[in-house]
């Protein structure tokens, strides 16, 4: 039998506050992995694809790429700094209209090798209402796709559309800082910032061990061969592009319906009509005199 040391060190709250599966599960849970007991009662996810309900169009995933768990789970669900994503550089490209996504979209489906997606920005965060997006495994890489990709728009579309190299995903910095200060961060465990204050982490050793003990705890999906995005997927994202132009009120959205009409039955206004007093009484036939009192 078991002394009541050993029995205390087995059972330690400390130990189970720690490593709380049930509590990290939950969180999964309500992202749509179920426990499988056929693999140790780990989680799987239910679905092997996000992209169904997304805003982009994912041209060329990277079969190698993690941004699913890294970002999604990682970060957006255990708060800790993504570490598999120090090494992530994006060329970012700003696409000013509808007319233009198209012709970006064009270009990485038919012209560009890399890995890359684009579609709308719906975050509020982002200061632009398009963007296409390239992914690079190290700065040295990103900075050559940069370049080619910058003299590629100047050609396609324009000069002046705005297309910038940056390291890993803008929330990262939203939280964490500047990532020119991240390496710093991950040494200390915490940087100043001039308008944040002190920011914290843990540091990188810990942060790998805490990655490591989550990664243990999911079968995650295969991507070897990229995310898939059927047409039919594709075709149900571009129609959401339609709509959000239409809202923005980019006037090239019009240029994609027969006759430059507009999307939806537009509103009958009265400022432009010349009214007579007749056509102002007849607007009030069926209005109760309450409502005309007010």
């Amino acid at each position: 039998m078991s002394n009541n040391g050993d029995m205390r060190e087995r059972f330690s709250l400390k130990t189970y506050m720690e490593d709380d599966a049930m509590m990290n599960a939950r969180k999964l849970i309500d992202m749509g992995f179920v426990i499988d007991p056929d693999n140790d009662d780990k989680l799987r996810p239910m679905v092997k694809t996000k992209t169904w309900d997304t805003p982009w169009i994912y041209v060329r995933p990277s079969p190698t790429r993690s941004c699913n768990f890294w970002h999604e789970i990682i970060f957006k669900v255990f708060g800790l700094f993504p570490i598999g994503c120090l090494d992530c550089w994006k060329v970012v490209i700003r696409p000013r209209t509808l007319k233009e996504l198209f012709m970006l979209l064009d270009y990485e489906r038919n012209e560009f090798d890399g890995d890359c997606k684009c579609g709308i920005e719906v975050r509020p965060y982002v200061h632009g209402n398009y963007g296409g997006y390239n992914y690079n495994n190290s700065l040295e890489e990103g900075i050559n796709s940069y370049h080619r990709i910058r003299s590629d728009m100047n050609r396609i579309i324009s000069p002046d559309v705005p297309v910038i190299l940056k390291r890993a995903c803008t929330e990262f910095e939203l939280e964490f800082g500047d990532s020119d200060k991240w390496e710093e961060l991950l040494e200390k465990g915490e940087v100043e910032h001039p308008e944040k204050g002190t920011i914290k982490s843990f540091k990188y050793d810990e942060l790998k061990r805490r990655s490591d003990i989550i990664r243990g705890q999911l079968l995650l999906p295969d991507t070897s061969k990229g995310w898939y995005q059927p047409k039919y997927v594709q075709d149900a994202v571009i129609r959401e592009w339609f709509k959000h132009a239409y809202s923005i009120g980019d006037p090239t959205a019009l240029e994609f319906n027969e006759g430059g009409k507009p999307f939806y039955t537009p509103s009958i206004t009265y400022h432009d009509k010349d009214l007579t007093n007749t056509d102002i009484q007849k607007t009030k036939k069926f209005v109760s005199e309450e409502v005309i009192t007010k």
